[in-house]
């Protein structure tokens, strides 16, 4: 896939019936790795368009194309298989503050919701973020999910905005 592997996470139980722990994967990819982009895109689709209703239309932006991005898997054996990507991120250079990297499109699909996956796939960003030698992140959290950002080390900064018809707060994390 012309990825790395920037993360094994901890084992996390995979569906209600499952005994058996799967190890979490996160691969970091270029936006130049077109199947993996799409698959990115189809996850962000299911996530924000369908799950959300966030207009479609305005999800792919030319951020895009100067990130890195993020899909996450719950097995090894997963990641040669695009289909079985379960969570999805990108990380770019955020201009406006030296050594600071903005995460966004940060999306787990729902059946590794409230399992572990989203907190495995902002450590494998994070991880991707030191190696690039970022010392601070940034990101524009929906306001229902300040929690789960504050539980991986995130800090309100600042008043709710309005983001794309939604409630936003911007949040930083130190590396």
């Amino acid at each position: 896939m012309g990825s790395t592997v920037v993360c094994k996470a901890s084992p996390m139980f995979v569906g209600d019936t499952s005994s058996q722990p799967h190890h979490l994967h996160v691969v970091a990819f270029p936006s130049s790795n077109a199947a993996a982009l799409e698959r990115a895109y189809a996850i962000r689709l299911e996530v924000f368009a369908n799950e959300q209703g966030f207009d479609a239309a305005i999800d792919k932006d030319e951020l895009d194309a100067i990130s890195t991005h993020f899909l996450l898997f719950v097995s090894p054996e997963d990641t040669s298989d695009l289909s079985r990507a379960t969570g999805v991120a990108r990380l770019f250079t955020y201009e406006a503050e030296e050594g600071t990297a903005k995460i966004g499109r940060v999306a787990v699909r729902a059946s590794a919701r409230m399992k572990g996956a989203g907190k495995a796939l902002m450590q494998g960003v994070e991880d991707e973020a030191r190696r690039q030698g970022f010392k601070k992140l940034k990101l524009h959290a929906q306001t229902h999910a300040m929690r789960f950002y504050t539980v991986c080390g995130y800090q309100p900064v600042g008043e709710i905005f309005l983001e794309e018809g939604a409630d936003h707060i911007a949040m930083i994390k130190r590396l």
